[in-house]
């Protein structure tokens, strides 16, 4: 069986870095694992050269890998029209945010959305609680919705002790559901420096107290803060929240239990799912500035709690949520798909 993985956004300069070991896999979803996978790359995604070209490779991409089985991807316009007009692989659509866009599209839009979710074979989400909940917005039958859980570069990402210096604690992600000034406010008063890993867009309209600072990393200097970093924050708006994807914040989680690192997290219903809280974990309200204070606070203090929560998360990593794990669970999935 083949199988073509194709992204969002080109992975041909991951794909290098990779090589050289100044990138993980992770964002590979587990391909590079699999026999018989391979990344694609549509072309005209390769040079993005207007917004035309950048919409329609979907409507080409099925001739451009027809010599695979299964088209496994996060791209669901018109993929899934698009393979059965060309009489092209099956498709596998990964759920990215199509539960947000579901509950807060307008009603035409929804229409055209439950529409295309009815052409692929299969829809993979990255929870339990994704998956149930896509089953309910969209009516499709319960066999085509899948789990097929996360999984991180565990080789990458690897355990490291916190240098002795002032604490960091740091958040990490661009997606559009973190709550980054919730984290912010949580710091004033607290003696550690805070590191926000995002965009610009996510720092729009938020105040950075004196002790924290803001800027994309790239994967190596994102592995340094984490070396460096005593806790880990996973801050999310609460489920509700009508922008982002409903699984973020699981990347960031996995990557930081792969360096070891205590983990706090708001309570968000996916990471609930990953997280046991007070085993590999602290979960604290959604949008609580006073309860993830305390929780930061706690583990800053605690160095055994740090250590103890930091090895359960390796441990958890280690077992099951490796892109080796991912590669294993893609497996059948896509031999029913095919």
């Amino acid at each position: 069986m083949r199988a073509a993985f194709v992204f969002p956004n080109p992975r041909a300069r991951l794909l290098a870095d990779l090589q050289r070991g100044a990138a993980p896999d992770s964002s590979l979803l587990g391909a590079n694992h699999l026999p018989g996978a391979y990344v694609h790359d549509p072309r005209l995604a390769r040079q993005r050269s207007s917004w035309l070209r950048w919409q329609l490779r979907e409507l080409v991409l099925p001739w451009e890998v027809r010599s695979a089985d299964v088209l496994v991807t996060p791209l669901f316009r018109y993929v899934g029209f698009a393979s059965r007009f060309a009489r092209g692989p099956h498709v596998v659509v990964v759920n990215f945010g199509l539960n947000v866009l579901l509950r807060n599209a307008p009603p035409l839009r929804r229409r055209a959305v439950l529409a295309t979710l009815r052409q692929p074979a299969r829809i993979a989400c990255l929870s339990d609680v994704q998956r149930d909940e896509l089953v309910e917005l969209s009516g499709l039958p319960a066999d085509r919705v899948v789990t097929v859980r996360l999984g991180i570069d565990a080789e990458f990402f690897t355990p490291a002790d916190a240098l002795d210096e002032r604490p960091l604690v740091m958040t990490v992600g661009k997606d559009l559901a973190r709550d980054y000034a919730t984290f912010a406010a949580a710091l004033v008063g607290v003696e550690a420096d805070g590191k926000i890993a995002a965009l610009p867009r996510n720092l729009a309209g938020v105040v950075l107290p004196r002790n924290v600072t803001g800027s994309m990393l790239d994967p190596v200097e994102l592995r340094d803060h984490y070396r460096r970093a005593s806790c880990v924050v996973i801050s999310q708006f609460r489920d509700a929240h009508p922008v982002g994807t409903e699984h973020g914040g699981t990347t960031a989680l996995l990557e930081a239990w792969a360096m070891g690192k205590a983990v706090v997290a708001t309570d968000r219903a996916t990471l609930r799912e990953y997280i046991r809280d007070g085993e590999d974990g602290l979960i604290v309200p959604a949008e609580d500035v006073h309860a993830m204070r305390g929780a930061i606070e706690r583990v800053l203090r605690d160095s055994d709690l740090r250590s103890r929560l930091g090895a359960a998360g390796r441990r958890r990593v280690e077992e099951d949520l490796t892109t080796r794990h991912m590669a294993a669970r893609w497996l059948p999935v896509l031999e029913a798909a095919a």
